[in-house]
């Protein structure tokens, strides 16, 4: 399986970052960030292929999140 996208750092203080392997850089991409319990905290969509994504967390409470990246065809 080819890795798509790292994401980093782990734990993330105030900022994270998303990091697309620039052989396979979707054109379209919508990101979602969910807490644990299913709440929408972030959604934002992206036009232009972009190989590094940063991700402002500082307003986002200290917990765990689930991330969903969708390129118009997979949801990773």
């Amino acid at each position: 399986t080819k890795k798509i996208v790292d994401i980093f750092p782990i734990p993330a203080d105030d900022k994270f970052y998303l990091r697309f392997d620039n052989s396979v850089l979707p054109s379209r991409l919508q990101i979602t960030a969910k807490s644990i319990d299913g709440k929408i905290i972030f959604s934002d969509s992206q036009f232009s292929p972009v190989e590094l994504i940063t991700i402002d967390a500082s307003r986002w409470k200290s917990g765990i999140y689930l991330l969903f990246v969708n390129d118009g065809k997979n949801t990773y």
